[in-house]
């Protein structure tokens, strides 16, 4: 048994181990898999407790600071979740030529009703430093996305186009 808990304490201690749980609670909360998120940053808090040795008065005095950045993070990210389920309501509306039926227009306002995302609103609170990098790393990859689409795409086009061709015969 004590050779098992030195094998856990010495992968938990390695810098490979530190960086892969990085990149997987960053990955948790860009697919919004919220209690993986909180999951990982639990075995973060242990790992940073173990390499670094952190007393545990400091890690409560970290934790007080830390939940009300968590909870401003939060009110910025339920208002930018807001417009995001306003804007895939404009898209439906115009897809559909008309006003969407009480069904539909019931789905969008769950996703707005606060009382409905408590488990993301937490989320948002508690691994808000992955959700803050997160949406910044969302934003750069939105806005490459939106140059290729409107300012590259013909160049694509045009190298694809004879592929096609040939495929077409």
């Amino acid at each position: 048994m004590e050779f098992l808990l030195g094998v856990v304490v010495g992968v938990m201690s390695s810098w490979w181990w530190l960086w892969a749980l990085l990149f997987a609670i960053l990955a948790f909360e860009h697919h919004e898999y919220e209690g993986w998120g909180i999951f990982g940053l639990i075995l973060l808090v242990i790992t940073f407790y173990i390499i670094l040795d952190i007393n545990t008065k400091y890690l409560i005095i970290s934790s007080i600071l830390y939940i009300p950045l968590g909870i401003a993070w939060s009110i910025y990210r339920w208002k930018r979740h807001c417009s995001s389920v306003m804007e895939d309501y404009d898209i439906d509306v115009k897809l559909a030529g008309c006003e969407l039926d009480s069904y539909q227009k019931g789905r969008f306002i769950d996703r707005l009703k606060a009382s409905n995302n408590i488990t993301k609103i937490v989320n948002w609170v508690i691994v808000w430093p992955f959700s803050l990098l997160d949406n910044l790393i969302g934003d750069i990859i939105d806005f490459v996305t939106q140059v290729i689409k409107k300012h590259l795409i013909g160049i694509y086009n045009k190298i694809s186009a004879g592929n096609i061709e040939k495929i077409n015969g």
